[in-house]
């Protein structure tokens, strides 16, 4: 799963989700849409990830998608790259269980030196020798990549010790 948000309220500083991608475990796409905010737009973001009000102009509302992604990860595993943001940006409460965190498993952040949360264009570039679009943000792309890394680290992620590895949330702040 990923999440691109644009930025409402007068400041500019509100984030809301304005597109969600989820995809299955081989990258198949679930979920691909862009979703209209409930308030005004004061920055669209267009340079990080190219959305701009024609895109959300016949979107769905927010309420539709939130229950289509809580329909889709019911009972299932999650994986992404800062799942608890995006979980919050939806608010949505996933059980811990079923989250998988590429942002917080230590196997895959010890790859990437001198960082304690790369990112993940850092994992892309260091684990596959990939280049994630360097111009604008990619919610399929980012959701694939995350699939990628998991699928990667799975066996040894499920395992017992495996879980154990899964860095506190708390210390991400």
């Amino acid at each position: 799963m990923d999440c691109d948000t644009i930025s409402t309220g007068d400041d500019g500083r509100h984030p809301v989700v304005a597109r969600v991608t989820i995809v299955n475990f081989r990258g198949h796409i679930l979920l691909d849409t862009y979703v209209q905010p409930k308030a005004e737009v004061t920055d669209y973001r267009t340079v990080d990830h190219g959305i701009t009000a024609a895109h959300l102009e016949n979107a769905p509302d927010f309420e539709t998608v939130q229950q289509e992604v809580a329909a889709l990860l019911k009972d299932r595993v999650l994986v992404g790259h800062e799942l608890g943001r995006q979980l919050k940006l939806f608010q949505h409460s996933h059980p811990p269980q079923l989250r998988r965190d590429t942002s917080s498993y230590r196997d895959i952040v010890a790859l990437v030196p001198g960082e304690t949360r790369p990112t993940l264009k850092q994992l892309a570039a260091t684990l596959f020798g990939i280049t994630i679009n360097k111009k604008q943000n990619s919610t399929a792309e980012a959701a694939t990549m995350a699939m990628l890394l998991f699928r990667k680290f799975k066996k040894q992620w499920e395992s017992f010790e495996g879980r154990k590895k899964t860095l506190s949330t708390k210390k991400s702040k």
